[in-house]
């Protein structure tokens, strides 16, 4: 099923590319690396109206990097309601805190490939795509 994003959400991706934390930007260095290997992770992706910080679609493997505002309850009933979404989509999501990018990133790199090594790779779409051409912005 293909699906276009609204163009206020795109460009707001666009916007939290530009002005990524050092703890997204480091980690988004590691997973272009697992790219090299066949992956292909997107960084600040527009998927079903919510913007995912990383996300590999062929796995289904959602990587979300959450700094101190996750912590509030307000913004933790609003995840779980996102999560619960996007698990319906057949999605996992891994959740990250800051201070595990800055302090373990070998031990969040290790859970990542464990994740993406357990889910199969479901077939390729352009569904995901927010150019004409089919590349992403990433």
């Amino acid at each position: 099923m293909f699906r276009h994003e609204k163009p206020k959400t795109i460009a707001r991706a666009r916007v939290l590319r530009l002005s990524a934390t050092k703890h997204e930007r480091r980690l988004w260095r590691e997973l272009r690396m697992l790219n090299r290997n066949g992956y292909h992770f997107r960084h600040q992706a527009p998927f079903r109206g919510y913007i995912l910080d990383f996300v590999e679609h062929s796995r289904k493997l959602i990587v979300e990097l959450d700094g101190n505002q996750h912590g509030i309850e307000e913004n933790l009933t609003r995840d779980e309601m996102r999560d619960k979404v996007l698990f319906d989509q057949g999605y996992k999501i891994l959740r990250f805190w800051n201070r595990e990018v800055e302090e373990s990133m070998a031990g969040v790199i290790g859970k990542i490939v464990f994740e993406l090594e357990q889910r199969a790779p479901t077939r390729k779409s352009f569904a995901f795509s927010t150019s004409p051409q089919g590349g992403g912005a990433d």
